[in-house]
């Protein structure tokens, strides 16, 4: 039985150092299920975490194994990062606004998604990648435009999976 006590401190420990080397504000996590932010149609099984931006903290889902709970803390920090970017900021929020929820939620688990595809790729490396590149690519006049038009979104899926696949 593993020691949910043991990574719980190992992840607020990566989430401090995290913030020490981005230069960012230290935020606080919490691993309380009950805390996560559902739309319509989910359930607390649906998340391993998420960024509450309200309340300046990570919330983890305490039911999930505590092995992915350092990949969660790679994950939501990135979004963390994207949120403080004066760069990025103003993406992040686009994708997270209540008009675009039903193409957020189209495209979540596409690379057109920039903001969880970078997120993805710095989890996945444990900090060391991340996918800026589709965070310039994907602009937010580029991304209204993808919604609207379906047969371009479309296309420009095939061409993310054609660079893929190269």
């Amino acid at each position: 039985m593993l020691n949910n006590n043991i990574f719980k401190k190992l992840s607020k420990h990566l989430l401090n150092n995290l913030c020490k080397i981005y230069n960012l504000p230290p935020i606080n996590i919490c691993f309380d299920k009950t805390q996560l932010y559902l739309n319509d149609n989910d359930t607390y099984d649906d998340f391993y975490g998420q960024l509450d931006v309200n309340n300046k903290r990570i919330i983890i889902n305490e039911d999930k194994n505590p092995l992915f709970y350092d990949n969660i803390v790679y994950h939501e920090f990135r979004h963390y990062w994207q949120l403080n970017s004066k760069k990025y900021n103003k993406l992040y929020c686009w994708w997270l606004s209540k008009e675009n929820a039903q193409f957020y939620k189209k495209a979540y688990n596409t690379p057109l998604c920039n903001i969880e595809e970078d997120a993805r790729a710095f989890a996945k490396s444990q900090g060391k990648k991340n996918r800026e590149d589709l965070l310039l690519e994907y602009d937010i006049e580029t991304l209204i435009y993808l919604k609207e038009n379906q047969n371009q979104y479309l296309l420009a899926l095939q061409r993310l999976e054609y660079n893929v696949n190269k």
